[in-house]
């Protein structure tokens, strides 16, 4: 299979090679059509790979955030399917403990992998590489791998529809905090449809997301109270794990407002009630699994691939404006 050059990509999709590489890189400050494009250009030139020996389907998944991955794991049990199980605990060692998994399917023969990670360079030069001899389903997020396909949320249209909380409040041109995104394609696209979904109805105040730890919480609060502003509402791009969710609203009585994001853990379902969380995508693991399952389950048994690189599922819309808890 030959390398695309960016080149070649920018002029398939009619933009500059600064933008593609910007796109590639998925570096922030690049619009969702644009992302599209290039995404679209690439998509043209890679040839898929021929049909694979193996048998069988392995599913890599991380242990952390448990709240969300492990309700997948209820999708499996088939006796085809091969899973293994990665710690995400250390950003650093993730990409390592994903590539011994990886290892161990090839050693098992399989022809199709499901896989939910965020690959640094090095392990999308390896799954680029495996890409030649096994179909490789990306759950996570979408990256530039050839010959692999992404299954996963909407993200543009989930932050587009978490806006109508505020914008069907009723209220007096309220004051958002939005955290600022970091580079990954699924925040930039979140945060740029909430954005969008607000129009002139509110006042957003960008604020730098502190680093996720223990001290997340008090972190947030002093970046907030030096903003000089007292928000209505927060909104986040990512979903957060049980303590830092606790965590979070303790801040409630500082902050006045209410918080709108993505997927949180069940024991966050008393914040829903007392009316702390104001709407919530669910990104739902399960429909992701089945999906996935679906298409490499055909690859195994026909040697299709997926119709699309892209498979954009949207997600479940849970909000004081949209449905009970």
């Amino acid at each position: 299979m030959s390398k695309q050059s960016m080149t070649e990509i920018a002029n398939r999709s009619g933009k500059s090679v600064s933008t593609v590489s910007k796109v590639l890189r998925n570096c922030p400050g690049v619009d969702y059509e644009t992302r599209e494009a290039v995404r679209a250009a690439v998509c043209a030139g890679e040839p898929l790979a021929s049909r694979r020996e193996g048998n069988g389907i392995c599913v890599i998944l991380p242990d952390n955030p448990k709240f969300f991955w492990n309700r997948a794991l209820a999708v499996l049990g088939g006796k085809n399917e091969t899973l293994k199980i990665y710690s995400a605990m250390h950003r650093d060692r993730e990409d390592r403990e994903v590539s011994l998994c990886l290892s161990q399917a090839v050693e098992a023969g399989v022809s199709a992998v499901i896989l939910a990670a965020l690959p640094g360079e090095e392990l999308r030069e390896e799954l680029a590489r495996l890409a030649d001899r096994m179909l490789i389903l990306q759950l996570c997020e979408y990256t530039p791998i050839p010959n692999t396909f992404f299954v996963g949320s909407d993200f543009y249209e989930d932050g587009l529809a978490l806006a109508e909380a505020v914008r069907f409040d009723g209220g007096q041109c309220p004051t958002v905090g939005v955290l600022r995104p970091n580079g990954s394609v699924s925040a930039i696209e979140r945060v740029r449809g909430f954005s969008d979904g607000l129009g002139d109805c509110a006042e957003i105040l960008m604020i730098d997301p502190p680093e996720a730890s223990a001290l997340y919480a008090s972190h947030l609060a002093r970046t907030i109270d030096g903003s000089g502003k007292k928000l209505d509402y927060l909104f986040g791009f990512d979903g957060v794990t049980a303590s830092a969710c606790d965590a979070l609203y303790k801040l409630k009585d500082r902050m006045d407002c209410r918080y709108i994001g993505f997927e949180f853990p069940p024991t966050a379902q008393k914040h829903w009630e007392n009316g702390r969380i104001a709407a919530l995508a669910i990104q739902s693991p399960e429909t992701q699994m089945r999906k996935a399952l679906s298409l490499a389950n055909r690859y195994v048994e026909s040697g299709i691939f997926p119709d699309e690189k892209f498979t954009r599922l949207p997600s479940e819309l849970r909000g004081t404006r949209f449905a009970t808890f």
